[in-house]
């Protein structure tokens, strides 16, 4: 199959939609429900792509972010962040940390989908 994203969301149904949509799009998608998670699958599966939510519960997507950043082994993986906070100074500090880009919640799943294909294409994929 294509290129992997981790998708890391603690909402069930948003990354049962993120599977279903991004599969569409030849994508290989891994589901994280939590940071934990989502930490230990980026190091073992080693995706070419995380789509990562901010507000989740136990472990954020900055305390996640900041992690696969720090380690060598996920550093080099490129972060989407989906949130619905966006300002100016929480874009600059995603920014600041390594996030790649950003998709506001809502969002629309074909837009979702140009986003991640362009960050693939940019990263040696499709």
């Amino acid at each position: 199959m294509g290129d992997s994203v981790l998708a890391v969301d603690d909402d069930k149904l948003l990354l049962r939609l993120l599977e279903i949509n991004l599969g569409k799009a030849g994508c290989r998608v891994l589901k994280a429900p939590d940071g934990a998670t989502a930490l230990r699958l980026a190091e073992e599966q080693k995706p070419d792509l995380i789509l990562l939510d901010l507000m989740m519960p136990h472990m954020d997507g900055w305390e996640v972010m900041r992690r696969l950043k720090e380690s060598e082994a996920t550093r080099h993986i490129p972060v989407i962040v989906i949130t619905g906070k966006v300002d100016p100074l929480t874009r600059a500090e995603l920014l600041d940390m390594g996030a790649e880009d950003f998709v506001s919640k809502p969002f629309d799943l074909l837009e979702l989908r140009e986003v991640v294909r362009e960050r693939l294409a940019g990263a040696g994929g499709p």
